[in-house]
This record gives structure tokens, C-alpha cells and sequence, in this order.
């Protein structure tokens, strides 16, 4: 695994991070077995990946839940150094909890922003425009979801969508449109030449721009963690990285508002 600063931080974390978001629900493509979720985790731990994505709304809790019983269990470890002061701290005072706590500084600005989450893939690049510069320019380090366009980028344009995931997004209007075709064809093409997976391409596609600092990736097996680990090791060359380019174009801004 490699392993980058996040923006200007000293906080490293590994090239690709795990996302959360498939854990904790009985709905649709996600994995509510606990077992099976902590196998997956662990798998990604023993290669590599110290950083995990996960959010309260996912699964109403219980991808989260699932995450704190994974690092409990496993004794995974964390930089621990504020949270031990504060126990020590009240461990010397005899007290159960604090009412406010408050910590010095050395100076007088607000502890900066060190990373942001943005949808970014080779069918959406609405945030090369601003956003990502943006980040570049203050040393925020940029984490996209959303790498593989929810599988989009990992099967040929016209082959029918089996995966749970495709199907819904078929039947809500957001699955591949005629706009892509290029794009999608470009990632084959350069698949088929290099031996790989189309996942594994454009997961490089991502991994080789200039502003993505560790892109987050999701699983629903330890065999397609392994298929896009490989990720890593697949070099595009400039004119492979203007073909799946060169047929892009702009499109309304996606995001949460």
C-alpha cells in the first residue's frame, strides 16, 4: 500500500480509502452480516488501508456502529494522544467529566480545514473547475467518492447492468448516458490492451490526477479489494489518460445543497 499526506497535514493515510457506505443495511446492494463486514475490514486492514469512511446517515447508524465494533474488537490502533490527556486530566481531578474544556494554542488562527469529499470520476469533473484548485491552492487534501461512477466505469457501455447497485440507479435516470459512451469506451479499450480490469483503470484514471490525494473506494467482497489494490501498480501513459479525457463534457454541478 502507499500511503500520502493528507494536503498540507502531517496526517498520513493510505492511498485508497475504504468506504463504509455498503455496511449495515439489509436494503439493496449493502451487507447488514456482521461477520461478513468485519472480514471485509480486517482484509483491507492486513493490505494497507488505515483509513475509513463512514457517516451517521449511513444504514441509520449502523455503518458506524459496525466500524466501532470492528476497531474495538480487532484493537485497531489510533492516535490517541488528545484523548488520553483529557482522561488523565480527570483521572488528577477526580472528576467523571468535564462541563468545557479548553486548549491553548500557539497561535491565534483557527485550525484549518485539512480535506474534503467531492464526487469526482471520468464521467463527472465539475470540480476540476473551482473546487479542486481551490484545495490545491490552501493545502486541503482531496478525498472523491464515487471513483468508479457506482460501477459504471467497470463494465462496457452496452452490457446489461446486473449488479443490485446498476439496476436501481437504471431505474432512477442516473445510470450511463449516451454522453459517456466515449468515456466508457476509452476505459475498455485501455482494459482489453492492458490485461486489466476496466475498474482497475479508472480507478488509475483517479489515482493519476494531479488533485486527488486518496480516492474512496467501496467493496461487497475481499476479491474486488484485491482487484482494485492492483490499481496501484497500473501506469497510464498521457495520450491513455486524453483518451478517456478528450470526450468529456461540461454538465450541471451535482452535490448536496
Amino acid at each position: 500500500m502507499q500511503y500520502v499526506n493528507l494536503g498540507k497535514s502531517g496526517l498520513k493515510v493510505s492511498r485508497l480509502i475504504l468506504g463504509c457506505m455498503t455496511y449495515g443495511s439489509a436494503q439493496g446492494w449493502m451487507i447488514p452480516d456482521e461477520e461478513e463486514c468485519f472480514k471485509q475490514l480486517k482484509y483491507a486492514y492486513d493490505r494497507g488501508i488505515n483509513t475509513f469512511d463512514t457517516a451517521n446517515v449511513y444504514s441509520f447508524g449502523q455503518s458506524e456502529i459496525i466500524l466501532g465494533k470492528f476497531l474495538k474488537k480487532y484493537n485497531i490502533p489510533r492516535e490517541s494522544r488528545i484523548f488520553a490527556s483529557v482522561k488523565n486530566s480527570l483521572e488528577r481531578l477526580q472528576l467523571d467529566y468535564f462541563q468545557i474544556l479548553q486548549q491553548y494554542a500557539l497561535h491565534n488562527r483557527l485550525t484549518p480545514f485539512i480535506s474534503m469529499q467531492n464526487q469526482h470520476n471520468a464521467m463527472y469533473r465539475e470540480e476540476e473547475r473551482e473546487m479542486m484548485p481551490t484545495l490545491e491552492y490552501f493545502g486541503v487534501g482531496s478525498i472523491p467518492w464515487g471513483p468508479l461512477a457506482a460501477g459504471l466505469l467497470c463494465r462496457p457501455y452496452a452490457e446489461p447492468v446486473q449488479s443490485i447497485r446498476g439496476v436501481l440507479r437504471e431505474k432512477s435516470n442516473q445510470g450511463a448516458q449516451e454522453t459517456d459512451k466515449e468515456i466508457i469506451d476509452a476505459v475498455e479499450v485501455i482494459a482489453k490492451r492492458k490485461g486489466v480490469t476496466m475498474a482497475q483503470i479508472a480507478l488509475a484514471w483517479s489515482l493519476h490526477n494531479k488533485y486527488v490525494c486518496a480516492p474512496i473506494i467501496g467493496i461487497n467482497s475481499t476479491e474486488r479489494l484485491d482487484d482494485l489494490i492492483k490499481a496501484l501498480d497500473v501506469q497510464l501513459s498521457g495520450e491513455e489518460i486524453k483518451s478517456i479525457e478528450q470526450g468529456y463534457l461540461p454538465q450541471s454541478i451535482k452535490g448536496h445543497t
